[in-house]
Parts: C-alpha cells; structure tokens; sequence
C-alpha cells in the first residue's frame, strides 16, 4: 500500500486531477468515434439543416471536393467565443463530445468523495482538483477545419471540435503541480484559502494541496517511499530520471559498459546468419 498518496500533497492533487481529466478525454473521443452506444457526435456542434437545405449542402461538397489546402487546426480556449456558421464555416464532421465526457467523470470521479470518510477539507480540495482537470480538457479543445473546393480554393469550409493527442493536457496540468497552492478551511465560511496570507491565490484552473510533500530522497517504508539510493539515472540533463534529480545532490558512480551485439545481420544460403 501506497500510503503517501492519502496524504493531500502537490502528488496527490496531479494525480486527481490526471485522472479527471483522463476520464473526460477518453469518453469524448470515443463517442466521436462511435464506440460507446450512449453517446455519438457533439449535438450541439452539428448544423440543423432542413432537408433541402441539407442536400443543397451535400451537392456542394460532392461539386468540391476536399481542397489540396491542408486542413488547419487552432486551439480554442475557455474565454474564446465559438465562432458561428456566419464566421465563414460551417459546423460539420463529429466533434468530440466534451459535455458527455464531463458528465461521466463527475459521476465517475467526484461520486467517490460523497460516500468515502473524508473530512470536509479533504473533500473539498479533491473535488477541486477534479474540476481544475477536466478544465484543462476544456482549454485544449481545438477547432479542426477542412476547405472543399477546386485549384486549392475554399468555396465550403466546415469544421469540427476535436481534443488533442492526451500528453498536451498531462504537460498543462504538471505545470499546474508546479506552481500548486498550500490551502486551508476556513471553517466560518467553509471556503478554502492560501495556508499563508505570502502565498498566491487560486483560482478553478489551478492544483491545491493540504500538506507539503515528503522527501522522496530518502527512504520512508511507513509513507511506501524506497528513496531513489542505488537507482540508475541518466546523465543526459532535463529528462525524466536525470541524475541531477535522483540523486539529490549526493553525487553518483559513473560506471561504463562494453555490449557487444550482432549488427547489420544477414541469412546466408545455407543456413547461418552472420
């Protein structure tokens, strides 16, 4: 048992809000891809045409098709406005569907804190760092278009709402882990708060934490914690278990090894490889 991830440390809130987000990303995608049979395209992203209309609109894509213009891809954030029909595009394609994504990680992830013994500060901070998650989701989505017409002109563009490739969202939130915010419950008004009035405020988007991470230098059996002594690091710096951050600053052996491997093989009539 992992007991250092029943503690509220900066981990832990990465961790909650990974999974969050992880919920809600794969659920969206596989619904615009139609493995699940409770969900499909994002309704409120598809064209309500009436039936001449919409065959008025299928005429004009076979008439041009697809252009040899790459299709162009923006990202759309939380405070952009969705761009219209009238815009220039239309809506077309299937768009990921994020609200029925977001629904099944609140009753996936967030159910779990109304019948686990939790104090109320506990509650608190991991349904906001399930929400802060599934916000990043939200920020990432992106705008795909393709134009169709001919010699590379866009006489029709439609578009879609498509989530990125998920290492995007995990790369946001560990810059979140980064700058996490120790709080504290303000039990008057129930409401969480900087632990230091030094710290800065946080906002929905941002991690919370309740207690300061242990050090993972050394070993700590109680905490399931084996320290990183007698582990292989990698030399190269800026990449994940550099010797710079394994060894905390304690030095480490460098210890080189001649491995002599076959290279460049072929199979000769007959019967060796050589």
């Amino acid at each position: 048992m992992i007991f250092v991830l029943f503690l509220e440390t900066p981990e832990t809130a990465f961790i909650y809000a990974l999974t969050s987000a992880s919920v809600m990303h794969s659920i969206a995608k596989a619904c615009a891809k139609g493995e699940l049979t409770e969900c499909g395209c994002d309704k409120s992203q598809q064209p309500s045409f009436s039936p001449s209309a919409s065959l008025m609109r299928t005429r004009a894509m076979l008439k041009y098709p697809i252009s040899s213009t790459p299709s162009m891809s923006i990202s759309l954030f939380a405070s952009t406005p969705m761009p219209h029909a009238t815009d220039g595009f239309e809506w077309g394609g299937c768009s990921d569907d994020l609200k029925f994504g977001r629904n099944v990680s609140v009753s996936f992830i967030d159910e779990q804190e109304s019948y686990m013994s939790r104090r109320r500060i506990v509650r608190l901070v991991n349904l906001h760092n399930n929400e802060a998650g599934r916000q990043a989701v939200e920020r990432n989505v992106q705008l795909t278009c393709k134009c169709h017409g001919v010699s590379g002109s866009c006489t029709l563009r439609v578009c879609w709402r498509t989530l990125p490739d998920f290492r995007l969202i995990g790369s946001e939130l560990r810059t979140k882990y980064a700058s996490a915010t120790q709080v504290r419950l303000n039990r008057r008004l129930s409401l969480l708060k900087p632990r230091k009035t030094s710290m800065k405020l946080f906002n929905t988007t941002d991690l919370i934490y309740i207690h300061n991470s242990p050090s993972f230098c050394e070993k700590h059996l109680r905490l399931g914690s084996l320290g990183t002594q007698g582990r292989e690091c990698n030399l190269t710096m800026n990449e994940p278990g550099s010797c710079s951050v394994l060894c905390c600053d304690r030095g480490y052996e460098t210890i080189i090894r001649t491995i002599e491997e076959d290279c460049e093989c072929q199979f000769h009539w007959c019967c060796e490889v050589r």
